[in-house]
């Protein structure tokens, strides 16, 4: 950015009429000015950042509610791809683990787990998460992307599912039929 040299310039400045540099900060990053090639790839709704988190509804069906450590019940089945676009996951940024958890057919006997985008695309996953918006029934979900990557459970996709519920977390856990009966 050129030093104005009459008023005029700089009142053009100080009113935005000039294009903005990049502000740098403390950790040696920068603030990309808004209309650069960079702001526009990093705000496209479109392209999933590694800092993002996504949530995925898991069925009571795929918990093995005898184990006591949270991620030991989470059957390996659960990380199945209905279908083949992909496993089904909703982006944090466009929902909440509630919201997650309402998309269900029947939400109680359901839970969401989430996980790290950037851990899903790093070794040994190296999954890719598509923004994969979608309208079912007349309802749309903004928030629907898809973890592609995932390998079939045999021969070796075993392992591959064990290693994935060991990078989520639950944000709301599964209640088994037997305690939603003895709390009502």
């Amino acid at each position: 950015m050129s030093i104005p040299d009459t008023d005029s310039q700089d009142d053009a400045l100080l009113s935005g009429a000039e294009e903005r540099p990049d502000i740098p900060l403390e950790n040696g990053l920068a603030l990309t000015a808004e209309g650069s090639e960079i702001f526009d790839l990093l705000h496209d709704e479109y392209n999933i950042a590694d800092v993002e988190d996504v949530y995925m509804r898991i069925n009571r069906a795929h918990i093995d509610f005898s184990q006591t450590d949270p991620i030991k019940k989470i059957l390996p089945m659960a990380f199945d791809a209905k279908g083949d676009d992909g496993l089904s996951v909703d982006r944090a940024i466009f929902s909440s683990p509630e919201d997650t958890l309402n998309r269900a057919r029947i939400p109680e006997r359901n839970g969401v787990l989430s996980w790290n985008v950037g851990s899903i695309r790093q070794a040994p996953f190296n999954c890719d998460v598509v923004y994969d918006p979608v309208t079912i029934d007349g309802i749309e979900n903004k928030a629907h992307s898809l973890v592609k990557g995932v390998p079939p459970r045999k021969p070796t996709g075993l392992e591959f599912r064990i290693q994935l519920r060991q990078i989520c977390t639950w944000e709301i856990e599964c209640i088994s039929a037997e305690d939603i009966i003895q709390n009502n």
